[in-house]
């Protein structure tokens, strides 16, 4: 991507090596000007590295006409996020 093109802030910020908690969120929203619709996806991760009461994360999607759909993903161990560029997966581990 050239970096004209390149999203602010689009990196992931997690260190191992900094303390207290942490979050981190990503929202996209699209906008379709022909048919006067937009919806907006969010990501978000919270405490990363797993085995606090509150490691997981989260995808919303806010659909036209105000609809919303959500899950979360309580298995932080199945996240990647590159820290330069916007690149981001969850992956459900077999357990």
């Amino acid at each position: 991507m050239t970096p004209s093109l390149q999203t602010p802030h689009s990196g992931y910020h997690f260190s191992p090596w900094l303390p207290g908690r942490f979050f981190e969120g990503w929202y996209y929203r699209v906008t379709l000007p022909q048919l006067g619709e937009s919806f907006a996806f969010m990501y978000s991760i919270e405490d990363p590295q797993g085995g606090q009461p509150h490691s997981g994360g989260a995808a919303q999607i806010l659909r036209p006409g105000d609809r919303y759909l959500w899950q979360t993903l309580p298995d932080v161990m199945g996240f990647w996020a590159a820290g330069d560029g916007l690149a981001l997966n969850h992956c459900r581990r077999e357990g």
